[in-house]
């Protein structure tokens, strides 16, 4: 085991928890932002609470216990009370950051609830606009120190961690369909397939599959299947004789009139015109 006995532990003299925040079990020690600092660097140390930040802008060199990650903007950290962590920037990179210092018996129940947090929770790029809008509400409300906006900020807490948790879990799960999704495509790209055949594979509906399928690839999913089509169609044309009509059924294009005018489309030149400017250019290269 390190030998943990150099490294820096913070010592800061403990905030008094109010009543509601013990009863609610959430405390939030301290929050705030970094903006746009060169050679930052929060060297070894071990923190009593949990500290959590979304890298907003560079990159970030981040390390707890033996784990170290590089993490970018759109990344989120969590470093757990009692092991050693630092961070820093990376060279060239200006960093800022939003962060939250916060304990309690909630916290640490929803961490043992969600095992996220023990695999996944050291620079983890995270899509969620709802997540970075609820962490800049709490730092926003810090200065109200009413009671009213202490309930609020660790009402805030409790959602912002939930949708850590799920926002990952769903993204995941979308990696995942979009991946199957694709390799459908990829397998048959050959038959008249349709959007609805293709969404049944990753078992969510046409909208949401549709939706996410553009986000994730830059396009929705019948117009992908085409380029996937078209790259078919000029692999043929450049390194076969086969004719048109042929490579038009060979590619999934039922239609050889079609095939014709989608790949000038696309393209720029006739399928025809295209196999004999590439095959002129291969002959030089070859030459």
């Amino acid at each position: 085991m390190e030998n943990i006995a150099h490294y820096q532990k913070e010592q800061k003299t403990p905030e008094p928890v109010s009543e509601i925040s013990a009863s609610m079990g959430i405390i939030i020690n301290r929050t705030g932002i970094i903006s746009e600092k060169h050679d930052y660097f929060c060297k070894n140390r071990i923190r009593d609470d949990y500290l959590l930040f979304r890298i907003n802008q560079g990159k970030c060199w981040c390390r707890e216990g033996k784990q170290t990650q590089i993490a970018a903007e759109g990344s989120w950290c969590l470093y757990r009370p009692g092991i050693i962590h630092a961070y820093r920037n990376l060279p060239c990179t200006g960093l800022s950051i939003a962060w939250i210092h916060f304990s309690g018996k909630t916290a640490d129940n929803i961490f043992n609830k969600f095992d996220f947090f023990s695999r996944a929770h050291l620079g983890f790029f995270l899509n969620s606009q709802t997540a970075q809008s609820i962490l800049g509400k709490i730092i926003a409300l810090q200065k109200n120190q009413s009671l009213a906006g202490e309930i609020t900020r660790n009402c805030l807490l409790a959602e912002l961690l939930a949708e850590i948790c799920t926002a990952y879990c769903d993204q995941k799960t979308n990696i995942d369909f979009i991946t199957r999704s694709v390799d459908f495509i990829h397998e048959n790209y050959k038959n008249k397939i349709s959007l609805a055949e293709i969404a049944e594979t990753t078992g969510v509906s046409k909208f949401h599959f549709t939706r996410v399928f553009r986000y994730a690839t830059g396009y929705p999913p019948m117009i992908f299947l085409n380029r996937v089509r078209l790259q078919k169609a000029r692999e043929l044309l450049e390194q076969s004789d086969i004719k048109i009509k042929e490579i038009a059924n060979l590619s999934g294009f039922q239609d050889e009139l079609y095939f014709t005018r989608f790949f000038k489309k696309h393209t720029g030149k006739s399928p025809t015109a295209w196999r004999k400017k590439n095959r002129d250019f291969f002959s030089l290269v070859r030459a």
